[in-house]
């Protein structure tokens, strides 16, 4: 037998614009990461030299640009 429950939200329309928001910030984020890796992996694919992605390296990546390219 599963037990579940239901939450149901009613956010204002203040709190609808904010959920918004946020989940466009949490798409474009994780869409220029994925990005990003997806660079970085070929150009280590191609020349060993330049060292292969990590979790970590792309998000301080992101870190160091929010405030200046995307405000």
């Amino acid at each position: 037998m599963l037990i579940a429950h239901g939450i149901a939200l009613d956010p204002t329309d203040m709190q609808r614009t904010y959920f918004a928001k946020a989940s466009g910030v949490a798409r474009f984020a994780y869409h220029w990461a994925l990005a990003e890796w997806q660079r970085q992996y070929a150009l280590c694919k191609d020349d060993r030299s330049f060292p292969a992605p990590t979790d970590a390296g792309v998000w301080r990546q992101l870190n160091g640009l929010k405030c200046e390219q995307f405000p």
